[in-house]
């Protein structure tokens, strides 16, 4: 069955060949892919850069907290090694310092934190 055009409007005004950009953007977007599995991989890309970033700044503490410790022990090393006149950390600082880097809390704290990354 054949239709006659409308009068006073010709044919290239509502050809189904003449599309609007939009209207080629949505078509293509959803012939390669349907809009909710788009906004699904977007969200997962956020959800993924922002675990990212937790990760990063936890190993970034991780690191800190060894050197500290670190650096924590030498100085230890140094007070006990060297002579008195050369301490200029007084006796009962030096022993708070050395309670809290070999209490057993500080290394379970860490050692759990590991664990969890080293453990598959």
């Amino acid at each position: 069955m054949e239709y006659d055009d409308p009068p006073g409007i010709s044919p290239e005004h509502y050809s189904l060949k003449q599309k609007d950009e939009k209207a080629v953007s949505e078509e293509s977007t959803i012939q390669e892919e349907s809009l909710e599995e788009r906004s699904k991989r977007a969200e997962h890309e956020r959800t993924e850069r922002l675990k990212d970033a937790f990760s990063y700044g936890a190993v970034a503490l991780l690191y800190t907290a060894f050197v500290m410790i670190g650096v924590t022990v030498l100085l230890i090393v140094w007070h006990y090694l060297t002579p008195f006149s050369w301490h200029w950390i007084e006796k009962t600082t030096l022993h708070t310092i050395t309670n809290t880097v070999f209490s057993g809390s500080l290394f379970a704290f860490f050692g759990l934190y590991i664990r969890d990354k080293i453990r598959p």
